[in-house]
């Protein structure tokens, strides 16, 4: 076992370089062969703000009511769809009955008319449908290119953004991808307000991403530099249990940082909204 384990510290210190290269070249093979799939991909995301909570019990004798009916509760919500594939979303897409929208849980009601304050690309190609008894609505276009898609703005009776569900099918697609979308105040609280200003979201989200590959990098370069280092400091007659310990400080642990860091730059850059959707992330 001895023999094997020193065998393989001296394949890993030999060909460390050729080694990272290769996990480097995996992942970027395995990113660019998703990204070049021709395929649909619906995707969306959905944010809210609670305006009003539980009135009756906050103001004695101070009423809101939505048509005819009293409510206590008011939230404001964003509802972001869009297509992320390079394959167009066609009407006929649509499967019979399950139109795309939006509806409200537990017997709340949608609050009026919902907005589209964003329709990218999709001007005079769109319409909503708000069902009769407020508990949905739903939308409908002629077609979704790649990074189109709208914005629409509503309010409903509930408490949270757990109050709506988004429903809908597109024929070939098992089920739409809720993007979680995570604003600059969410990953980078610390920056300073004027620097979030100046550069925006998705220039925020790019330095964050640049730093994760940043760290990454120098993780794997160090874990280089560890191995042959660790080559050096190889003696004849060292217990198996010892090198075991400094293959786990100088060359795994980088390794499996290096990994993460990577990962969690190709994330950042995951969890974005298409250009043009920057209103999703302003605040209400």
């Amino acid at each position: 076992m001895e023999n094997t384990f020193t065998a393989i510290l001296y394949f890993i210190s030999d060909n460390w370089f050729a080694l990272v290269a290769l996990v480097i070249a995996c992942v970027l093979a395995i990113v660019l062969y998703f990204k070049s799939k021709k395929d649909k991909k619906p995707c969306y995301s959905i944010s809210s703000a609670n305006l009003i909570e539980d009135l009756g019990s906050k103001v004695e004798g101070l009423q809101m009511g939505f048509s005819g009916e009293p409510i206590e509760n008011l939230t404001v919500c964003r509802f972001a769809f869009w297509n992320e594939g390079r394959d167009t979303i066609h009407r006929d897409n649509i499967a019979d009955g399950s139109p795309i929208g939006v509806h409200a849980k537990n017997d709340l009601k949608i609050l009026g008319e919902p907005k589209v304050i964003c329709p990218k690309n999709l001007e005079g190609r769109y319409f909503i449908n708000l069902a009769s008894d407020f508990s949905h609505f739903d939308m409908d276009f002629e077609y979704m290119d790649q990074n189109e898609g709208f914005i629409i703005q509503f309010f409903h009776n509930g408490t949270t953004v757990n109050d709506v569900e988004v429903h809908g099918k597109v024929k070939g697609v098992k089920k739409f991808r809720n993007k979680h979308v995570i604003t600059s105040n969410d990953i980078f609280a610390p920056l300073p307000k004027f620097i979030k200003e100046k550069i925006g979201e998705r220039g925020i989200r790019l330095y964050g991403a640049s730093i994760s590959f940043l760290f990454g990098l120098l993780f794997f370069l160090g874990m280089g530099i560890s191995i042959s280092i660790y080559d050096h400091l190889t003696i004849s007659g060292t217990s198996v249990t010892v090198q075991q310990f400094h293959l786990v400080v100088m060359i795994i642990f980088p390794g499996i940082v290096a990994l993460i860091s990577l990962v969690l730059g190709i994330t950042i850059l995951g969890i974005r909204i298409p250009k043009g959707f920057e209103i999703f992330e302003e605040e209400f």
